[in-house]
């Protein structure tokens, strides 16, 4: 009889196998990528990666699952959210801070595996599973920004002049374009600061921020 394996061990054997498919879908992309791949970084056997996984489907999809709770969880981000205007005294001071976190994610783009997830979405979109998760990462993503504006209108920092979740979008469309972009090119050819800067000055008026020093 084999021995018994824990639950412990085998969720930390899952967390090694996604980490070393992490390191490939980085390398090599998703379509590149390959189970003899994933078994060669990970230093296991063969029966032991397959023992978990069976495909580099199964390991996408387990990893944007483990991103989303990242991500998304909804405590983390009030808490984030909470620190973010602790640390600030006016709206713009809350944008700017803000929007330059999401410009350094935009600028190490290329060296996590999110162009392997975009990748594997764009190449299955006629999968109604995969558009429902599509779906669903975006509800996710839009409820996120809604929440840091929202906080915003709570605390009497924004004044907007359209519906905060409006003004999420235009944000979240424009992050989403320059985040695919920087995939292609580099921070530097498109320009990522200064896009980024623009998309400050557009949603500025927006949110009722009359200057960049006066508390709201």
């Amino acid at each position: 009889m084999s021995p018994k394996v824990s639950q412990e061990h085998k969720t930390l054997r899952q967390l090694e196998i996604l980490d070393a498919a992490a390191q490939v879908f980085i390398a090599k992309g998703f379509r590149a990528a390959t189970m003899k791949d994933v078994v060669g970084v990970s230093g296991m056997s063969r029966g032991g990666v397959y023992m978990y996984f069976s495909s580099t489907e199964q390991l996408m999809l387990a990893l944007m699952e483990q991103r989303d709770q990242q991500d998304f969880d909804v405590d983390l981000n009030q808490r984030r959210l909470s620190l973010l205007y602790e640390s600030t005294t006016t709206g713009w001071d809350a944008l700017e801070r803000y929007m330059d976190q999401e410009i350094q994610q935009i600028i190490l783009v290329r060296d996590s595996y999110l162009p392997a997830i975009i990748e594997f979405l764009m190449t299955s979109w006629q999968n109604k599973t995969h558009q429902q998760r599509v779906e669903r990462r975006y509800k996710l993503a839009l409820q996120a920004c809604s929440d840091f504006l929202e906080m915003g209108v709570q605390l009497g920092r924004f004044h907007p002049i359209l519906s905060t979740q409006d003004i999420a979008k235009v944000i979240l469309t424009f992050i989403d374009g320059l985040t695919l972009t920087s995939i292609y090119l580099s921070p530097e050819q498109i320009g990522t600061q200064g896009q980024m800067n623009t998309l400050k000055h557009i949603v500025k008026p927006l949110l009722g921020i009359t200057t960049n020093n006066t508390p709201h």
